[in-house]
């Protein structure tokens, strides 16, 4: 069994659905996903290559996996599961996993604190 961790520190997780919102643009429909998700995304990406890069030589899962997550949060109550889904998505954008149907077991926590971080443990996870 692999097992990896990673750390997202400093980081506001959003906690608005993760989806594109739509607009007007010069008579146009455009697409967009809202700045605070954005920015998110982005600096979650790269911290996530990093450490995935660093410390596993680039190599992410590629079968069935479990993940656990702890999310410390400042500030008022957030939404356990929108927060979830942004990092899950930015897990797979930074190849650490293939897809988040591969995910078999998930376990998350929430814990109100003075500081706004993740921690994240994944592992291969065989079926019998």
């Amino acid at each position: 069994m692999r097992i990896q961790h990673y750390i997202l520190d400093n980081l506001h997780i959003p906690t608005k659905k993760n989806r594109l919102r739509s607009a007007y643009r010069n008579g146009k429909v455009v697409f967009y996903h809202p700045k605070e998700i954005s920015e998110f995304k982005k600096s979650a990406f790269y911290l996530l290559k990093s450490q995935l890069n660093k410390n596993y030589g680039g190599v992410g899962f590629s079968g069935k996996i479990a993940v656990s997550a702890v999310y410390f949060f400042k500030g008022k109550e957030r939404d356990l599961d929108n927060m979830h889904t942004s990092v899950l998505d930015c897990l797979q954008s930074a190849g650490i996993i293939r897809n988040d149907i591969d995910i078999v077991v998930s376990k998350e926590a929430k814990i109100k604190s003075g500081e706004d971080k993740v921690l994240l443990e994944i592992s291969s996870h065989d079926e019998k």
